[in-house]
């Protein structure tokens, strides 16, 4: 719906609120991927990984909003696709 910055900023201040629930960081994490900061992009993933490890870790390979951070790195699920 490229309203990324909007969810960006309803999803932040309540961040804190459910320290349990693993896709509160993932997407935050998303969001940053897609807005360019990508060291908060690292920052969030692991808290996420920390939540539920598998979980975010199949999510990650197959999420092309995480594309940016994947390239970034030099390695990707997605230049193999391509």
């Amino acid at each position: 719906m490229k309203q990324t910055q909007e969810a960006l900023g309803q999803l932040l201040p309540v961040g804190g609120r459910f320290p349990t629930v693993w896709t509160i960081p993932y997407n935050l994490a998303c969001y940053c991927a897609q807005l360019g900061p990508l060291e908060e992009c690292r920052a969030w993933l692991p808290k996420a990984m920390a939540l539920d490890e598998w979980t975010v870790t199949r999510a990650v390979v197959e999420d092309p909003d995480l594309k940016p951070p994947w390239d970034s790195l030099g390695g990707t699920p997605w230049k193999q696709a391509e």
